[in-house]
């Protein structure tokens, strides 16, 4: 049945709350609401306020929404997602709200320089080691939501060097396996931190991912659980859709006869310094701080190292042969300059590399074999 009677006006129905006859699906009583007009301006004001705390990146649209559904600005209701959506764009091109992060899509531009300086001074920006040498374990952490892999680089990815997968729901069999050889090429103890809806897929998610990897000594779930959601105060979504994909989720069934119900809770509505509090609480149990230092202060001097070479003059010793004399006569059989027994660069995984002057290999390493526990 239409939502409009023939003649154009919206039909009346009953609120899914207390029965009373209304346009909406839930009466403005049963929201909590009195009755009274939503002020957007207001919203946004107070969604601003929330926005800029999260500091940089940004909040995306759906982690704004929810801050504001659980303070109870605003109901858990699809219309009133897209109005927030429409409302803060409008905001954004008027210059009175706050960026937001969107995921959705990206500009692809490949890095460019003025010149060879110019490359220099970016490999310096850019240098780093391997951060997470010397370390006991082989942490990796994941999150259901890609929109909150933005917030986890911040915190913990970028200054630590801790791999980040998000999963985006359930993972790609070519990224289970590259992550399953990379555990294994690290030889050290793997644990999986990772975090999702309470609900029947978040919950599965996990459980598939760790199934199908098959790599890890130990798999610490952050978040969300039921007792974490009553602790938080977290809203249901009430999604009408949502609700109905519930009901067609095959895993319903044993999520409803393990909790008592079946709802989902979505892990964009915890406020993201508990989020943040939660990872670290789990890193801290694997992470050698010591280690780091160590890992820390050499890069460091690798980086003054650096600065210090392109100040007094001195070339790279490949790029100073290359200058000293010209390229030697290459070898007929194998293409290698005579005399040379061996390539002198490393492998590297997913690009090529000159091994002498003027003279490329083919990319990457053999496969590794297959990871058998």
């Amino acid at each position: 049945m239409s939502g409009r009677t023939p003649g154009g006006r919206k039909r009346l129905r009953r609120c899914d709350g207390c029965g009373k006859r209304t346009t909406a699906q839930t009466c403005d009583a049963c929201l909590g609401r009195s009755g009274t007009r939503l002020v957007w301006a207001d919203v946004l004001e107070h969604g601003a306020e929330i926005a800029r705390s999260y500091g940089s990146p940004p909040p995306t649209l759906r982690q704004l929404f929810y801050r504001l559904v659980a303070d109870g600005t605003l109901p858990n209701l699809d219309n009133y997602y897209r109005r927030l959506a429409g409302q803060t764009a409008a905001g954004r091109r008027a210059g009175t709200f706050p960026r937001l992060t969107d995921e959705s899509s990206q500009i692809i531009r490949y890095e460019t320089f003025s010149d060879p300086d110019d490359a220099r001074a970016y490999l310096r920006q850019i240098y780093r080691r391997d951060r997470t040498e010397g370390q006991p374990y082989t942490i990796y952490l994941a999150v259901e939501k890609k929109a909150l892999a933005g917030l986890l680089d911040a915190w913990f990815a970028g200054p630590l060097g801790i791999p980040l997968y998000p999963l985006g729901g359930y993972a790609k069999e070519e990224r289970c396996e590259e992550i399953a050889r990379d555990v294994e090429v690290q030889g050290r103890p793997a644990v999986l931190i990772t975090a999702g809806d309470f609900d029947p897929s978040g919950m599965h998610i996990t459980a598939d991912f760790v199934k199908r990897t098959a790599c890890w000594d130990k798999v610490v779930r952050v978040a969300l659980d039921w007792q974490q959601v009553q602790d938080h105060d977290l809203p249901e979504n009430a999604d009408p859709a949502v609700a109905a994909k519930l009901e067609r989720d095959p895993r319903a069934k044993e999520f409803e006869r393990e909790h008592g119900f079946l709802k989902q809770f979505e892990l964009e509505a915890l406020p993201p310094d508990v989020l943040r509090a939660m990872y670290q609480s789990a890193i801290d149990r694997y992470w050698d701080s010591g280690a780091y230092r160590a890992v820390m202060e050499q890069e460091q001097a690798d980086l003054a190292e650096l600065e210090g070479g392109e100040k007094s003059g001195d070339l790279h010793p490949h790029r100073a042969r290359r200058e000293a004399a010209p390229y030697p006569p290459r070898c007929p059989l194998v293409g290698r300059p005579e005399g040379c027994p061996a390539p002198l660069g490393r492998w590297r995984h997913g690009r090529e590399q000159r091994s002498w002057p003027g003279q490329r290999v083919p990319a990457g390493p053999p496969t590794p074999p297959p990871l058998t526990r």
